[in-house]
């Protein structure tokens, strides 16, 4: 758990590092590996498409508007349920909760083929997460001229207290799988 305002140092790091987990761990050589870097694409795309229609229809903004919420709240939540996931599944393998800079997440379960997957899902996850980072900032440049300023404020507020929760939920996950 990070303790003060460590979580504030910490926290660009963080969305960088899930900016950039649609292209990092993958080869590119499965259809998979391309699925969160074509949604990226896909999603800006049609983002532009949508931007040459101004002013923008009321439900497109309502519906839009509900999307970044949605995704600001998922995008961290996502990965750390897989992390909890995966750190239930470490427990029953060496016996209790796993803690960070002890137990080593890529010396955990090297023969066993649950943790694994969860392992190769949580890198699946950081992809989803960040496409749903791409995709809420891309909402929000796109809406900025069809919401008020508070709503705009309250969207922002929403973003940074979901990942302020995944950096200090209290089990230090993603600290842990960082080890």
């Amino acid at each position: 758990m990070l303790h003060g305002s460590a979580f504030l140092l910490l926290l660009p790091v963080v969305l960088f590092d899930f900016l950039c987990a649609p292209f990092r761990d993958f080869t590119f050589t499965d259809p998979s590996d391309f699925l969160s870097a074509g949604l990226i694409v896909l999603t800006v795309t049609a983002l532009a498409v949508q931007h040459r229609r101004w002013p923008y229809p009321i439900s497109w903004v309502r519906f839009a508007s509900a999307a970044a919420f949605v995704l600001a709240v998922l995008a961290p939540f996502v990965p750390l349920v897989v992390l909890y996931l995966l750190s239930h599944r470490a427990e029953t393998l060496i016996g209790h909760w796993p803690r960070p800079l002890v137990d080593d997440p890529k010396y955990i379960g090297a023969d066993d083929p649950a943790y694994r997957s969860l392992s190769r899902a949580f890198v699946y996850a950081s992809a989803f997460a960040g496409w749903g980072l791409f995709t809420w900032g891309a909402l929000l440049f796109h809406l900025r001229c069809s919401l008020t300023a508070a709503r705009l404020r309250w969207l922002m507020g929403v973003f940074l207290a979901a990942w302020i929760v995944f950096l200090c939920e209290p089990g230090g996950r993603y600290i842990w799988w960082l080890d």
